[in-house]
């Protein structure tokens, strides 16, 4: 009888074991998040038992959208989404989650409120700074301790670059340099204006982005956002650019200067053509130009936010249970050593690893950013600015920044009307 009491308790228990239990997913942007992510959940797994966690590909677009019509998205994804989601209640109002203010305490900045609402966590966070080839500024006769401080020079040092008469810029390879670049590839892309909105809003001081307080306005025609300023300035630089990333690239050492370049992309640095860059000695980092010397040098926060689509309440709580512990600050400044980008959290800054001098130029620019929206708003305006750039600045198309930028409201006001 005891022994048959005994089986029975253990059954008991191995039920309701599986009962409590619970799978989860995340999708990661890319394999440096999905290695690292397969490293630390075993961790997980053990602190949290009943709760098992998948790492799965992260879908895209069309793929992402199907998904969640058929109930099957992620229930962690990392990375932008568009603002949809949120509207339509489809995401995790982290607010009324347990510990969150004591989580949000702990952030530099970056969470983004929603009718009352927070639906994104930063993970960790980048900003972008001016990249420029210390080599290429000895080569053509600049002081390569001495980067432009405002928009005037830089074009002065883009063209005293792109004038150097052609030259072997790595082992085995010849050919002309560049003073600059735009990644003019990724035109078609909403994402790239996030590339290029830092370069614009050093134009007005940083008191105007594409669109005014919730989106249902355009700020980028206000006659001091100096947006026509800001298209002549591409214009002019283009000049002593390549058409695209195919012709130049810094990685390939024959580019000057870059007004795009974010922490994140350091690590593509070790596969330099010719083998890695070395800051100090190869590159060096400055904060973006401005118009006139001495205004505030601005630029960018991006993010990598984790995003919650609810499901049942004992997924969306072992998801935030998840979300906290990759956030706890070993956990946190180990993603950031392995995958290259900076830390969300305040008692990180100060670490050794954020105050190497090829990474301390980035975290001082913290200082001085505009955090980025974390979710997908008006594309359509996005793109609107986007054509009408490229085919002034790129394409020679529209023959005035006037002229352009007069397009871009047109059509971005077409688009801010269907709600694109």
């Amino acid at each position: 009888m005891k022994n048959s009491l005994t089986i029975l308790l253990l059954l008991i228990t191995i039920f309701s074991a599986i009962s409590l239990a619970v799978t989860i997913t995340i999708a990661p942007p890319d394999a440096q998040s999905f290695n690292f992510l397969q490293s630390v959940i075993p961790n997980f797994e053990k602190e949290t038992p009943g709760i098992k966690v998948e790492v799965v590909a992260q879908p895209e677009g069309s793929q992402i959208a199907a998904l969640v019509a058929a109930g099957n998205a992620p229930n962690i994804f990392i990375g932008p989404l568009p603002i949809k989601y949120v509207q339509d209640g489809l995401l995790l109002n982290f607010k009324k989650m347990p510990g969150y203010d004591e989580l949000a305490s702990k952030l530099i900045s970056g969470i983004f409120p929603y009718n009352n609402g927070v639906y994104n966590i930063p993970w960790m966070v980048t900003t972008q700074v001016m990249f420029y080839n210390k080599k290429l500024f000895e080569k053509a006769g600049l002081n390569p301790n001495k980067p432009p401080e405002t928009f005037a020079q830089f074009l002065e040092d883009a063209k005293k670059i792109s004038e150097l008469p052609p030259g072997n810029y790595a082992p085995g390879k010849h050919g002309k340099y560049y003073g600059t670049f735009f990644w003019n590839e990724m035109l078609q892309y909403a994402w790239y204006w996030g590339m290029l909105d830092q370069i614009y809003m050093n134009f007005n001081d940083a008191k105007y982005g594409l669109l005014g307080p919730y989106g249902l306005t355009l700020a980028f025609k206000q006659p001091d956002a100096h947006f026509v300023d800001f298209l002549e300035f591409c214009k002019r630089a283009q000049q002593y650019g390549p058409s695209g990333m195919q012709q130049a690239s810094i990685f390939s050492r024959n580019v000057g200067m870059w007004l795009q370049f974010a922490y994140g992309w350091t690590f593509n640095l070790k596969s330099s053509l010719g083998g890695p860059m070395i800051y100090g000695k190869d590159y060096g980092l400055a904060p973006i130009p401005t118009p006139k010397s001495g205004m505030t040098h601005w630029s960018t926060l991006a993010q990598r936010p984790f995003i919650v689509f609810k499901t049942t309440p004992e997924k969306d709580m072992a998801s935030w249970k998840l979300i906290q512990f990759l956030m706890k600050p070993r956990n946190e400044l180990r993603a950031c050593e392995e995958i290259g980008w900076l830390t969300s959290l305040k008692s990180l800054r100060d670490d050794p690893f954020f105050s190497r001098p090829d990474v301390k130029p980035y975290v001082d620019q913290l200082s001085h950013v505009v955090v980025t929206n974390p979710f997908i708003t008006n594309e359509g305006v996005v793109h609107a600015v986007l054509n009408a750039w490229a085919q002034y600045v790129v394409n020679g198309t529209i023959p005035t920044a006037k002229q352009a930028l007069q397009i871009a409201v047109k059509n971005a006001q077409a688009a801010l009307k269907l709600g694109l």
